[in-house]
């Protein structure tokens, strides 16, 4: 089947961003990631795109820096590959329309945001991208506040590291979003889900 076949209200949209910092009203967005999921959590499309904030770059906490320095993250964006964030939004809308993800859709058809602790994912976008998650079903499918549930509910299992491909991430939005991803899929090889065969990792 092919993704824009499938009835979107099966599908999660994934997404993870990187920001100068913890507070919507006060930082900037740098990079965003999305994935879109099969209901078997296999990968159907992935974008990323690096953000150039408006100048002056907002102050971010020396660790903040210390961490977007050492990924890579500020470089490209000083070297100019980065883009508007209106720009950015719209290229991401593009992508998702090509799975049925478009603000026109039936409330309860919308697909459920994706990610680890996605609240703070959503909180961002709620300010700086509201044609976003005018996209997007209210709810969200927290997939670190699953895996909490379950470590009190099952403490026998264990749990492998957040991990891309063995390396651990190193705070770029792709990865971090595919190693939630990863997670889910460890989940429902636990509680004996159905899962899709493979998911690209690359790219």
């Amino acid at each position: 089947m092919k993704a824009r076949d499938m009835p979107y209200e099966n599908i999660y949209v994934g997404i993870d961003i990187e920001t100068t910092g913890l507070k919507p009203a006060e930082g900037a967005i740098l990079e965003i990631a999305t994935i879109v999921i099969s209901p078997e959590l296999g990968e159907l499309g992935a974008y990323a795109i690096v953000v150039a904030p408006a100048k002056p770059l907002p102050a971010m906490h020396p660790r903040v820096r210390e961490m977007h320095e050492a990924n890579g993250l500020l470089a490209e964006i000083a070297a100019g590959r980065g883009v508007p964030l209106e720009l950015a939004i719209a290229r991401v809308r593009r992508f998702w329309a090509r799975y049925g993800v478009v603000p026109s859709a039936p409330a309860g058809q919308k697909p459920p945001l994706f990610g680890a602790s996605v609240q703070f994912d959503r909180a961002w976008l709620d300010h700086h991208c509201p044609a976003l998650t005018a996209c997007l079903h209210y709810r969200n499918a927290d997939i670190s506040g699953m895996r909490e549930m379950l470590r009190r509910m099952r403490p026998d299992w264990s749990w492998a590291p957040p991990t891309l491909g063995g390396r651990a991430s190193a705070h770029r939005a792709l990865p971090d979003i595919r190693a939630s991803l990863r997670l889910a899929r460890e989940i429902g090889t636990k509680v004996g889900g159905r899962l899709a065969v493979e998911v690209p990792w690359a790219g």
